[in-house]
């Protein structure tokens, strides 16, 4: 679990930096340009695998984190 809450912490600051390194990026050359769609999508990316972790960790049923099957983890 803890390695788990580890890598999506790590891909949430890398969102933040791809976030800021892209408001940057657009308001030089602005949202249209190549440059910034793909770091836009790299951070599209970011976010998935973000969602996907807790999804890994979420349990619809009951709408609570499922600490008991990734405390090994």
């Amino acid at each position: 679990m803890i390695m788990i809450l580890k890598k999506a912490l790590e891909l949430t600051k890398s969102i933040e930096d791809y976030r800021l390194d892209m408001d940057e990026l657009a308001k030089k050359k602005g949202f249209s340009n190549p440059d910034v769609i793909t770091i836009s999508q790299k951070l599209d990316q970011k976010m998935l695998a973000v969602q996907k972790i807790l999804y890994t960790i979420y349990t619809p049923q009951t709408g609570t984190l499922d600490y008991q099957s990734h405390k090994h983890g």
